[in-house]
This record gives structure tokens, C-alpha cells and sequence, in this order.
């Protein structure tokens, strides 16, 4: 506020924070509003489920030797990398911009002097770091439980391959959450939407001959997994004649890669970029 010669009041426009500062203020308020949410423990109950069912698993069966090189790769293979990241972005991703947006809480928001896509960024990497630190020490836990249980017959060699099991699920756990946050901003059911591509179309074009599988996220991820991977196999149909490989376009592990970063930069940027141009929008026809 500042004062000319003809003793009126002049307001001035609050400045606008640079990139970096407003990044960093919607990360911390987002990682804190995180870790306040009882979803948070649900999050947490998902992850240590497997160490859990792996305990009970073992302590029903304490006479026998457990071939822990299969029990490894089944649950790196089905829940790490193709059941978690899943349910970890439909349970943290998917509200994330929309809990604003139906709680009508929004326009607040949109009041500070800070750049839109900033902030749906910064949102978006404090879901990311939550969902991987939860994710990395799962598997970290599970995989030294493996180690310890005595009767499970776990070749340490097999560890080798967890440093790819672990890129493949937090670049799952990324590239869904992405998916979901831009489904948040443009659509008012994100939860319903999500389920129906993870689970419904990603499922069907999968399991199809050729190239459809190029259309879905779960063709790149799975790329990303260790060559001794149950995931890496082609699509079989099962037949009285007998099984019968199909047919289906291969992609390297660097095409695979580019792929999934690409992705969910692009989800990220066009969620920034459609939350400017609503907020746009409903200036415009406030004014009016």
C-alpha cells in the first residue's frame, strides 16, 4: 500500500513467489495434509499386508522347507508390481486435486499468488514420495524377512533382480498416479474412471494379440522387470489341443523407460494446464 500527493490510498498486487518457492510450499503443505489423512493408514495397512500373509503363511507351515525363490517372485510380480502402485494412486492420487474441487474448497486456493501448474506439481511430487518411500520399504522389509525365516528356500542370487523390481514399482506407482491426478482435475469421477482403465481396459488389452497392448501402462511396466519375471512371459490361451503363444509387438527396456517418464510428465503438465484454463473459465464468468 502506498500513498501519492493527493493523500489516496494505492493498492498493489501481492507478488507473485518465484517457481521454486511456491513449489516447495505446495510440496510441504501436501506431504503434511498427507500424513494427516486416515487414508494415510489404510495406505500403510496395504504395504504391509504381503509381510503379514509371508509370517502367517510361514508359521502354518513351520515343518516344511517353502520354495521361497517362487513366493518371491509371485509377490514381487502380482502385488508389488501389479497390485499396490494400483491401489496406492486410486487411494492417494486420485483425490488429490479433487477432494478441492468437490469439497469446494478450491477457490480459496486459487486466491494466492502463486502459478497453478506449480502447485499441481508440487502436489503431485508429495504423493510420489509418500507412495515410494511406502512402497520401497515394503519390499525392502519383505525381502529381508525372506532372507530370515528359516525353511524358506530363497537363493540369495535371486536378490539381484530387486533393484528392477523396485524401479518397475515405483514407476507404476508414478505413471498411475499421474493418470489419476489429471483424471481428477478434468472429470468428476476420477475413482470410477480410474478403476475402469486399470482394471477393466488395461486388463482386456493385455491379454489381446498385436499391438493393443501399446495402449496400456501395464505393457511398459512390465517391460521393466527382471528377465526371470513371471510378467515377462508373452499371453498364452490355454486350449484341449494345447497352449498357444500369442503373438504381440516387443519394446526394449529404454523404450519402455522413455515411455513411462513421458507419460507422466505428460498427465502432470496437461492436470497444471487444465486447472489454469478452469480457473480461467470461472473468473471469467464471475466477472461476467
Amino acid at each position: 500500500m502506498t500513498h501519492d500527493n493527493s493523500d489516496s490510498i494505492i493498492y498493489e498486487a501481492a507478488p507473485q513467489p518465484g517457481c521454486a518457492a511456491a513449489f516447495c510450499g505446495a510440496l510441504g503443505h501436501a506431504l503434511v495434509s498427507l500424513v494427516r489423512r486416515k487414508r494415510i493408514y489404510i495406505a500403510l495397512g496395504l504395504t504391509i499386508l504381503p509381510i503379514g500373509i509371508l509370517v502367517v503363511a510361514w508359521s502354518l507351515l513351520p515343518s516344511r522347507v517353502i520354495a521361497g525363490d517362487r513366493i518371491f517372485r509371485a509377490f514381487m510380480d502380482n502385488v508389488y508390481v501389479m497390485g499396490l502402485p494400483q491401489l496406492l494412486a486410486l487411494l492417494l492420487a486420485t483425490m488429490l486435486i479433487a477432494e478441492h474441487i468437490e469439497g469446494r474448497t478450491l477457490s480459496y486456493v486459487l486466491t494466492r499468488p502463486m502459478s497453478r501448474p506449480v502447485w499441481v506439481w508440487g502436489r503431485f511430487t508429495a504423493y510420489a514420495i509418500v507412495s515410494i518411500v511406502l512402497l520401497v520399504s515394503s519390499m525392502l522389509a519383505f525381502s529381508a524377512i525372506c532372507l530370515m525365516l528359516p525353511g524358506l528356500d530363497l537363493a540369495v542370487g535371486i536378490l539381484t533382480g530387486l533393484p528392477q523390481y523396485i524401479a518397475a514399482a515405483c514407476m507404476a506407482v508414478i505413471v498411475y498416479g499421474a493418470l489419476l491426478v489429471l483424471l481428477g482435475v478434468l472429470s468428476r469421477r476420477p475413482v470410477v474412471l480410474g478403476v475402469f482403465i486399470m482394471y477393466g481396459w488395461e486388463t482386456l488389452a493385455i491379454a489381446l494379440p498385436g499391438a493393443m497392448g501399446l495402449l496400456t501402462v501395464t505393457r511398459y511396466v512390465r517391460r521393466l522387470t527382471p528377465e526371470g519375471s513371471m510378467l515377462q512371459n508373452p499371453p498364452m490361451i490355454a486350449t484341449r489341443i494345447g497352449d498357444f503363444e500369442l503373438a504381440t509387438v516387443e519394446v526394449s527396456l529404454v523404450q519402455a523407460l522413455v515411455t513411462l517418464v513421458l507419460l507422466s510428465l505428460l498427465c502432470v503438465f496437461a492436470a497444471g494446464l487444465a486447472l489454469k484454463y478452469r480457473e480461467f473459465s470461472g473468473a471469467r464468468a464471475t466477472g461476467t
